[in-house]
């Protein structure tokens, strides 16, 4: 048997990255709050199984400034 790679794994590490890093340049991610302006405190559960990763939970995406809403259109 011989051991197979994906051919486009670089290209797919690259766009990954990429998108995560307009995201970080682009936004600020914060605890949400709510309409006093007091953050809203959430437990984080996690899933159970082989693979244990985060549950859905809320988190506040702000624009940094002006060249970034007009970059998603916001």
């Amino acid at each position: 048997f011989i051991n197979r790679v994906c051919p486009g794994r670089h290209f797919a590490s690259a766009s990954l990255w990429l998108a995560m890093a307009t995201l970080l340049s682009v936004f600020d991610i914060s605890i949400p709050t709510d309409e006093k302006g007091y953050p809203i405190t959430t437990h984080l559960e996690y899933e159970n199984g082989p693979r244990s990763h985060p549950k859905p939970f809320q988190c506040k995406f702000t624009v940094r400034n002006d060249i970034g809403g007009a970059l998603f259109g916001s």
